[in-house]
Protein backbone atom coordinates (compact mmCIF):
# COMPACT_ATOMS: atom_id res chain seq x y z
CA UNK A 1 0.00 0.00 0.00
CA UNK A 2 3.00 2.30 -0.32
CA UNK A 3 1.58 3.60 -3.57
CA UNK A 4 -1.29 5.50 -1.90
CA UNK A 5 1.11 7.32 0.43
CA UNK A 6 3.17 8.27 -2.61
CA UNK A 7 0.12 9.54 -4.51
CA UNK A 8 -1.00 11.56 -1.49
CA UNK A 9 2.49 13.06 -1.17
CA UNK A 10 2.42 14.10 -4.83
CA UNK A 11 -1.10 15.52 -4.51
CA UNK A 12 -0.12 17.45 -1.39
CA UNK A 13 2.84 19.04 -3.15
CA UNK A 14 0.81 20.03 -6.20
CA UNK A 15 -2.18 21.22 -4.17
CA UNK A 16 0.06 23.40 -2.01
CA UNK A 17 1.54 25.12 -5.06
CA UNK A 18 -1.89 25.61 -6.61
CA UNK A 19 -3.37 27.02 -3.42
CA UNK A 20 -0.44 29.43 -3.01
CA UNK A 21 -1.01 30.59 -6.59
CA UNK A 22 -4.77 30.90 -5.98
CA UNK A 23 -5.35 28.36 -8.74
CA UNK A 24 -8.54 27.12 -7.09
CA UNK A 25 -9.74 25.17 -10.13
CA UNK A 26 -6.50 23.23 -10.39
CA UNK A 27 -6.43 22.78 -6.62
CA UNK A 28 -9.95 21.33 -6.56
CA UNK A 29 -9.15 18.98 -9.47
CA UNK A 30 -5.97 17.72 -7.78
CA UNK A 31 -7.72 16.99 -4.50
CA UNK A 32 -10.70 15.36 -6.26
CA UNK A 33 -8.43 13.12 -8.30
CA UNK A 34 -6.51 11.78 -5.32
CA UNK A 35 -9.54 11.55 -3.02
CA UNK A 36 -11.92 9.91 -5.45
CA UNK A 37 -9.75 8.49 -8.21
CA UNK A 38 -7.04 6.98 -5.98
CA UNK A 39 -8.21 6.69 -2.38
CA UNK A 40 -11.89 5.79 -2.78
CA UNK A 41 -11.96 4.01 -6.13
CA UNK A 42 -8.81 1.94 -5.62
CA UNK A 43 -7.17 2.07 -2.22
CA UNK A 44 -10.27 1.41 -0.13
CA UNK A 45 -11.32 -1.47 -2.39
CA UNK A 46 -7.85 -3.01 -2.13
CA UNK A 47 -7.84 -2.43 1.63
CA UNK A 48 -11.07 -4.43 1.91
CA UNK A 49 -9.33 -7.33 0.19
CA UNK A 50 -6.46 -7.18 2.70
CA UNK A 51 -8.76 -6.91 5.72
CA UNK A 52 -10.91 -9.86 4.57
CA UNK A 53 -8.07 -12.24 3.81
CA UNK A 54 -8.44 -15.40 5.90
CA UNK A 55 -4.68 -15.68 6.35
CA UNK A 56 -4.11 -12.02 7.30
CA UNK A 57 -2.51 -11.52 10.70
CA UNK A 58 -3.69 -8.97 13.24
CA UNK A 59 -0.53 -6.95 12.56
CA UNK A 60 -1.22 -6.91 8.80
CA UNK A 61 -4.81 -5.82 9.33
CA UNK A 62 -3.62 -3.10 11.72
CA UNK A 63 -1.15 -1.85 9.09
CA UNK A 64 -3.89 -1.68 6.47
CA UNK A 65 -6.26 0.11 8.84
CA UNK A 66 -3.53 2.57 9.81
CA UNK A 67 -2.80 3.36 6.16
CA UNK A 68 -6.52 4.00 5.58
CA UNK A 69 -6.77 6.29 8.59
CA UNK A 70 -3.60 8.19 7.72
CA UNK A 71 -4.78 8.64 4.14
CA UNK A 72 -8.16 9.91 5.28
CA UNK A 73 -6.45 12.38 7.61
CA UNK A 74 -4.41 13.80 4.73
CA UNK A 75 -7.43 14.02 2.43
CA UNK A 76 -9.50 15.83 5.06
CA UNK A 77 -6.75 18.42 5.45
CA UNK A 78 -6.58 18.91 1.70
CA UNK A 79 -10.36 19.10 1.34
CA UNK A 80 -10.93 21.45 4.25
CA UNK A 81 -10.50 24.74 2.31
CA UNK A 82 -13.16 23.48 -0.14
CA UNK A 83 -15.57 21.73 2.25
CA UNK A 84 -14.94 23.12 5.74
CA UNK A 85 -18.10 21.98 7.52
CA UNK A 86 -18.28 18.43 6.16
CA UNK A 87 -14.58 17.77 6.69
CA UNK A 88 -14.70 19.21 10.22
CA UNK A 89 -17.49 16.78 11.09
CA UNK A 90 -15.60 13.80 9.67
CA UNK A 91 -12.47 14.93 11.50
CA UNK A 92 -14.35 14.57 14.80
CA UNK A 93 -15.18 10.96 13.97
CA UNK A 94 -11.62 10.26 12.87
CA UNK A 95 -10.33 11.82 16.08
CA UNK A 96 -12.38 9.35 18.11
CA UNK A 97 -11.41 6.34 15.99
CA UNK A 98 -7.71 7.14 15.44
CA UNK A 99 -6.42 9.82 17.85
CA UNK A 100 -2.83 9.43 16.64
CA UNK A 101 -3.82 10.50 13.12
CA UNK A 102 -5.10 13.87 14.26
CA UNK A 103 -2.09 14.43 16.53
CA UNK A 104 -4.31 15.44 19.42
CA UNK A 105 -5.84 18.37 17.51
CA UNK A 106 -9.62 18.24 18.02
CA UNK A 107 -10.35 20.90 15.38
CA UNK A 108 -9.43 20.37 11.76
CA UNK A 109 -9.27 24.12 11.14
CA UNK A 110 -6.29 24.27 13.51
CA UNK A 111 -4.60 21.08 12.26
CA UNK A 112 -1.23 21.28 10.55
CA UNK A 113 -1.12 21.18 6.75
CA UNK A 114 0.10 17.80 5.39
CA UNK A 115 3.88 17.58 5.43
CA UNK A 116 5.90 17.00 2.28
CA UNK A 117 7.07 13.43 1.75
CA UNK A 118 9.17 11.59 -0.86
CA UNK A 119 7.44 9.69 -3.63
CA UNK A 120 7.85 5.98 -4.32
CA UNK A 121 7.96 5.67 -8.10
CA UNK A 122 8.34 1.88 -8.03
CA UNK A 123 5.27 1.40 -5.84
CA UNK A 124 3.21 3.72 -8.04
CA UNK A 125 4.34 1.97 -11.21
CA UNK A 126 3.49 -1.46 -9.78
CA UNK A 127 0.03 -0.25 -8.82
CA UNK A 128 -0.56 1.37 -12.22
CA UNK A 129 0.37 -1.86 -14.02
CA UNK A 130 -2.04 -3.90 -11.91
CA UNK A 131 -4.81 -1.31 -12.19
CA UNK A 132 -4.42 -1.29 -15.99
CA UNK A 133 -4.91 -5.05 -16.08
CA UNK A 134 -7.94 -4.90 -13.77
CA UNK A 135 -9.56 -2.19 -15.89
CA UNK A 136 -8.85 -4.22 -19.02
CA UNK A 137 -10.47 -7.32 -17.54
CA UNK A 138 -13.49 -5.30 -16.42
CA UNK A 139 -13.85 -4.01 -19.98
CA UNK A 140 -13.66 -7.59 -21.26
CA UNK A 141 -16.53 -8.55 -18.98
CA UNK A 142 -18.62 -5.70 -20.36
CA UNK A 143 -17.84 -6.56 -23.99
CA UNK A 144 -18.56 -10.24 -23.40
CA UNK A 145 -21.85 -9.43 -21.68
CA UNK A 146 -20.80 -11.24 -18.51
CA UNK A 147 -23.25 -10.71 -15.61
CA UNK A 148 -21.80 -8.34 -13.01
CA UNK A 149 -21.98 -10.84 -10.16
CA UNK A 150 -20.66 -13.84 -12.08
CA UNK A 151 -17.23 -15.31 -11.39
CA UNK A 152 -15.37 -16.26 -14.57
CA UNK A 153 -11.97 -17.88 -15.20
CA UNK A 154 -9.12 -15.70 -16.39
CA UNK A 155 -6.00 -16.57 -18.35
CA UNK A 156 -2.97 -14.27 -18.32
CA UNK A 157 0.18 -14.58 -20.42
CA UNK A 158 2.78 -12.48 -18.56
CA UNK A 159 5.27 -10.30 -20.38
CA UNK A 160 8.20 -11.69 -18.37
CA UNK A 161 9.44 -12.88 -14.97
CA UNK A 162 8.80 -9.53 -13.29
CA UNK A 163 5.22 -9.52 -14.55
CA UNK A 164 4.77 -13.09 -13.28
CA UNK A 165 5.92 -12.02 -9.82
CA UNK A 166 3.61 -9.00 -9.91
CA UNK A 167 0.67 -11.19 -10.88
CA UNK A 168 1.44 -13.54 -8.02
CA UNK A 169 1.59 -10.74 -5.45
CA UNK A 170 -1.48 -8.98 -6.87
CA UNK A 171 -3.65 -12.01 -7.59
CA UNK A 172 -5.96 -11.41 -4.60
CA UNK A 173 -6.72 -7.87 -5.82
CA UNK A 174 -7.17 -9.01 -9.42
CA UNK A 175 -9.52 -11.78 -8.35
CA UNK A 176 -11.68 -9.61 -6.09
CA UNK A 177 -11.76 -6.37 -8.11
CA UNK A 178 -12.25 -8.00 -11.52
CA UNK A 179 -14.34 -10.87 -10.10
CA UNK A 180 -12.33 -13.62 -11.78
CA UNK A 181 -11.34 -17.07 -10.57
CA UNK A 182 -9.46 -19.21 -11.05
CA UNK A 183 -6.60 -17.20 -12.55
CA UNK A 184 -4.31 -19.21 -14.82
CA UNK A 185 -0.87 -17.73 -15.52
CA UNK A 186 0.67 -19.56 -18.47
CA UNK A 187 2.90 -19.34 -21.51
CA UNK A 188 1.61 -18.17 -24.86
CA UNK A 189 -1.44 -19.86 -26.34
CA UNK A 190 -4.18 -19.47 -28.94
CA UNK A 191 -6.29 -16.51 -27.97
CA UNK A 192 -10.01 -15.74 -28.30
CA UNK A 193 -11.38 -12.61 -29.92
CA UNK A 194 -11.54 -10.67 -26.64
CA UNK A 195 -8.07 -9.98 -25.27
CA UNK A 196 -6.96 -7.24 -22.89
CA UNK A 197 -3.43 -5.89 -23.32
CA UNK A 198 -1.60 -4.58 -20.25
CA UNK A 199 1.95 -3.98 -18.99
CA UNK A 200 1.67 -7.28 -17.09
CA UNK A 201 0.59 -9.28 -20.12
CA UNK A 202 -2.31 -10.35 -22.32
CA UNK A 203 -5.44 -11.56 -20.56
CA UNK A 204 -8.72 -13.13 -21.60
CA UNK A 205 -11.80 -14.57 -19.96
CA UNK A 206 -12.82 -18.19 -19.95
CA UNK A 207 -16.03 -17.48 -21.83
CA UNK A 208 -16.90 -18.39 -25.39
CA UNK A 209 -16.81 -15.28 -27.57
CA UNK A 210 -14.85 -16.62 -30.57
CA UNK A 211 -17.95 -16.85 -32.75
CA UNK A 212 -18.97 -13.25 -32.09
CA UNK A 213 -18.36 -11.50 -35.41
CA UNK A 214 -18.88 -8.06 -33.92
CA UNK A 215 -16.19 -8.74 -31.32
CA UNK A 216 -13.79 -9.90 -34.02
CA UNK A 217 -14.45 -6.76 -36.07
CA UNK A 218 -13.82 -4.50 -33.08
CA UNK A 219 -10.59 -6.31 -32.32
CA UNK A 220 -9.33 -6.00 -35.91
CA UNK A 221 -10.24 -2.31 -35.95
CA UNK A 222 -8.39 -1.71 -32.68
CA UNK A 223 -5.28 -3.49 -33.93
CA UNK A 224 -5.43 -1.50 -37.18
CA UNK A 225 -5.53 1.75 -35.21
CA UNK A 226 -2.56 0.64 -33.13
CA UNK A 227 -0.61 -0.25 -36.25
CA UNK A 228 -1.31 3.18 -37.79
CA UNK A 229 0.05 4.85 -34.67
CA UNK A 230 3.07 2.55 -34.72
CA UNK A 231 3.87 3.50 -38.31
CA UNK A 232 3.49 7.19 -37.45
CA UNK A 233 5.89 6.91 -34.51
CA UNK A 234 8.39 4.85 -36.50
CA UNK A 235 8.39 7.52 -39.18
CA UNK A 236 8.82 10.26 -36.62
CA UNK A 237 11.73 8.51 -34.91
CA UNK A 238 13.34 7.76 -38.27
CA UNK A 239 13.36 11.49 -39.02
CA UNK A 240 16.91 12.58 -38.19
CA UNK A 241 15.88 16.23 -37.95
CA UNK A 242 13.28 15.44 -35.28
CA UNK A 243 15.67 13.30 -33.26
CA UNK A 244 18.39 15.94 -33.46
CA UNK A 245 16.26 18.97 -32.63
CA UNK A 246 13.62 17.69 -30.21
CA UNK A 247 14.42 17.62 -26.47
CA UNK A 248 15.88 14.29 -25.39
CA UNK A 249 12.96 13.71 -23.00
CA UNK A 250 10.47 14.10 -25.85
CA UNK A 251 12.36 11.65 -28.07
CA UNK A 252 12.59 9.13 -25.24
CA UNK A 253 8.88 9.49 -24.49
CA UNK A 254 8.01 8.75 -28.12
CA UNK A 255 10.29 5.69 -28.10
CA UNK A 256 8.60 4.41 -24.94
CA UNK A 257 5.19 5.00 -26.51
CA UNK A 258 6.25 3.08 -29.62
CA UNK A 259 7.45 0.14 -27.52
CA UNK A 260 4.17 0.18 -25.58
CA UNK A 261 2.06 0.11 -28.75
CA UNK A 262 4.17 -2.66 -30.27
CA UNK A 263 3.71 -4.70 -27.10
CA UNK A 264 -0.06 -4.20 -27.24
CA UNK A 265 -0.19 -5.44 -30.85
CA UNK A 266 1.85 -8.53 -29.93
CA UNK A 267 -0.52 -9.29 -27.07
CA UNK A 268 -3.63 -8.82 -29.18
CA UNK A 269 -2.33 -10.73 -32.20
Amino acid sequence: MRWIRSRLADATERATRQLDALDLGGYAATVHDVAWGDYCAWFLEMAKVDLRRDDATDAERATTWSAAADGLGTILRLLHPLMPFVTEEIWQALSAAAPSVVSGEPLLIRAAWPAAAPRDANAESAFDDLATLIRGVRNLRTEAGTPAGAWVPLTVVPTGPEATAALDSGSAYLQALARVRPIEVRGDADRPQLVAASPLGAAWLGVDTAADTAVADRRRSHVADLELNIERLRGLLANEAFVARAPAAVVERERERLAELEQQVRQLA
